[in-house]
């Protein structure tokens, strides 16, 4: 089993890092896990998410291999000020 290690970024500046890690199985494993995380990191902003800055989750294996990233972004219609 490799261990993986899933890091969170609010645009170009780390908000999470992950220094345990989770040994998984396998890469379909650890994309399941990835989808979770994000999934609850999303709902944990509450509201923080702010617009036009780019929002995702990197996973590295133990070999820091990065092999997945979902990502989102919140556009606004206007520009702001």
């Amino acid at each position: 089993m490799a261990k993986h290690f899933f890091n969170t970024f609010d645009g170009e500046k780390i908000s999470y890092k992950d220094d345990v890690g989770e040994e998984l199985p396998t890469r379909a494993a650890a994309w399941e896990m990835a989808t979770r995380f994000a999934a609850e990191c999303l709902r944990d902003l509450d509201g923080k998410l702010r617009v036009n800055v780019d929002w995702r989750l990197e996973v590295l294996n133990d070999q820091s291999e990065f092999f997945r990233s979902p990502s989102t972004r919140m556009r606004s219609a206007t520009a702001e000020t």
